[in-house]
């Protein structure tokens, strides 16, 4: 009786790398949302949604959690997006109607919310995981990445997280949108922690 050994790392990493490159890519430069004039935070993009996208592809693989997991954790991804790391669905819209803030109650851009929620959860992790694992072929079931990677990922994705936020809420905020800087109150941000 013969057994068939596991594929190599390098036959299994060029899956990896491509959702990593393919996440931001379809949700941020294909729509626009990523200019090629800021095409420079595309590292950063890499990092967290390339990241985030493949730690929860990963944990869905070896754990069994199926479909119901993948868009359960891609949520979990959109509200950590939303709440933590630039926060656009907490500070005041830049958008007013007629002078008066367009959709915000309860401290929330709840339209804006609900939208990034299903955007993001799509786009950033249904999507390109699901177009990976179509090219994958018969390495769509296993994992891509090792105890390493993942670390190495888990590490980029907090990095790429620290760096999101302070370019978004600390520069592009205050610079390009020329609005005050937004600290959101601790009950907001613990709340994004209950829900996570």
């Amino acid at each position: 009786m013969t057994t068939i050994a596991p594929p190599s790392p390098r036959r299994r990493l060029p899956p990896a790398l491509l959702l990593l490159l393919l996440a931001p890519t379809i949700a941020e430069v294909l729509p626009g949302a990523t200019r090629f004039s800021s095409i420079f935070v595309l590292p950063i993009e890499i990092c967290v949604w390339g990241g985030g996208a493949l730690m929860i592809r990963e944990a869905v693989r070896r754990w069994r959690l199926g479909w119901r997991g993948l868009l359960c954790l891609a949520l979990a991804l959109a509200v950590a997006e939303e709440g933590l790391i630039q926060q656009t669905s907490l500070a005041p819209m830049v958008l007013k109607l007629k002078g008066v803030e367009y959709a915000r109650a309860f401290g929330l851009n709840y339209v804006y919310l609900l939208w990034a929620l299903v955007y993001e959860a799509v786009f950033v992790v249904l999507v390109p995981v699901a177009l990976v694992e179509l090219v994958a072929g018969r390495r769509r079931e296993e994992p891509w990445i090792g105890r390493r990677g993942l670390v190495a990922v888990g590490l980029f994705f907090v990095v790429g997280c620290f760096l999101a936020w302070f370019s978004w809420t600390r520069f592009a905020r205050p610079n390009v949108f020329h609005v005050p800087l937004y600290n959101p109150p601790l009950g907001a941000v613990a709340a994004t922690l209950v829900v996570l």
